[in-house]
């Protein structure tokens, strides 16, 4: 017999669903914020006890639309499939604070809209609404503050996977992201356990500023502008003329949306693989290996990577981003026209940096990196005896040998060197070998 499911049943399978790690939690909370027009935002979060607070300056949450938030498919930035086709905001499901009031112990939503001068609190336990108060000590300015505890409350094997030191790390590294492609928001992120701040941002007019405050002056003083278009697809943003020891430091933007991991990735990265950017920046590394006589492997040694923020604009009906709740997957309809528009973009970056390697610089650059291994491992190897290899001088060559196997001593003269230790017979003064010395001594 079928029956429908009940609906709290289909809550509970949604909310684990919608919301499905403490990464996303914080990302669903900030671009909240950011479409509210927050100017700043701070975030704190304490893994141990599972609680996120997130506090912007935004517009606030008027009465009206505090009796409605948090319930599910309930939402203040699409009501009909022409708002769908023209979206200018990152949330628009109603599903974000449905679905973490459904799997938190607590959440509380302390708003101070616009137009008014009270501070209200919504507050919501174990799932259940409790109710709507006004708070005696009013915010100073507008905005709205959310505080969740007990997150996952009622997802425990999801709480035992959850690794605070990375998934800490996942959460820096997604608000960097924001941060990137938002530089006139001021952003930061602190972990309550430590009571340290790892993520500053301050408001800037350029993606460079904010790129600098992130990751350093050093990286960002390569980073060149570039802005390419494509009949429906524009690409514009940064690439850099360095290289970076892992893929951190690359972005990928959909109309300002962070997309992960896609074909634009690899398209991207490969172009400045086979580029002079990573390429002597792996040419060093081996040389520097050799020098220093290291057994590293030579993947090891090599491994830099490209570094680039890219946002690619076009219009919402040339794509779909809502393949996985996180929204961080996306499938194009031309992605012909799309690659090539980024092929392109990246290509003349490097032809205009002087940084495309011919065919044949390509080849040799990788036969001098691997040859550099090949001297360092085996120059490890060899003994100081092996410095009188010497014995045979280049002009000689060995008598032609033929045999009845059908080995040639033609080939043998190359392996000499490389094989067979030869040592100088020692001469004396007199011009005699010690060994003609010891027969004379014998007569």
């Amino acid at each position: 017999m079928i029956c429908p499911l009940d609906s709290k049943v289909i809550s509970h399978l949604r909310s684990g669903v919608a919301i499905n790690s403490l990464t996303q939690c914080v990302e669903e909370l900030v671009l909240n914020s950011v479409d509210a027009g927050a100017s700043c935002i701070s975030v704190c979060v304490d893994l141990s006890g599972f609680r996120v607070h997130v506090v912007d300056n935004g517009s606030g949450i008027s009465i009206a639309d505090l009796k409605q938030v948090a319930q599910r498919y309930s939402t203040s930035k699409c009501h009909t499939l022409h708002d769908l086709r023209q979206l200018k905001c990152y949330g628009y499901r109603g599903e974000a604070l449905a679905s973490l009031v459904e799997i938190s112990g607590m959440l509380e939503i302390v708003t101070r809209h616009r137009s008014s001068y009270k501070t209200l609190c919504s507050t919501f336990i174990n799932g259940k609404f409790i109710g709507i108060s006004e708070r005696c000590i009013s915010r100073t300015n507008i905005g709205t503050t959310i505080t969740i505890h007990d997150l996952f409350r009622t997802l425990p094997v999801r709480r035992k996977v959850i690794s605070e030191v990375l998934e800490f790390e996942r959460i820096r590294q997604r608000l960097a992201a924001v941060a990137l492609i938002h530089p006139e928001i001021s952003l930061s992120l602190q972990n309550d356990d430590s009571k340290v701040k790892s993520l500053q941002t301050h408001r800037s007019h350029s993606l460079r500023s904010t790129f600098t405050q992130l990751f350093g002056s050093l990286k960002s003083k390569g980073l060149r502008e570039v802005c390419h278009e494509v009949k429906k697809f524009r690409t514009e943003g940064f690439i850099s003329v360095d290289a970076h020891h892992n893929k951190n430091l690359q972005f990928i933007y959909i109309n300002s949306r962070l997309v992960l991991k896609t074909k634009i990735h690899k398209l991207v990265g490969n172009i400045l693989t086979k580029s002079a950017i990573v390429k002597k920046f792996a040419l060093c590394s081996n040389s520097e290996s050799v020098r220093k006589n290291t057994t590293e492997s030579p993947d090891k040694q090599s491994d830099k990577y490209g570094i680039f923020a890219l946002n690619i604009t076009c219009s919402l009906d040339e794509y779909d981003i809502t393949l996985e709740p996180a929204k961080t997957l996306v499938e194009f309809q031309d992605w012909d026209g799309l690659l090539k528009c980024v092929e392109e973009c990246v290509q003349s970056f490097l032809l205009k940096e002087n940084l495309v390697l011919k065919s044949s610089e390509s080849e040799s650059a990788d036969d001098d990196s691997q040859n550099s291994v090949v001297v360092s491992s085996n120059t490890a190897s060899i003994p100081e005896e092996s410095h009188a290899i010497n014995h045979y001088d280049k002009g000689t060559s060995l008598p032609e040998i033929t045999d009845p196997s059908g080995i040639s001593t033609s080939s043998v003269r190359k392996s000499l060197h490389s094989l067979v230790v030869c040592r100088k017979k020692k001469l004396t003064h007199n011009g005699n070998s010690n060994m003609e010395n010891e027969s004379n001594k014998n007569r």
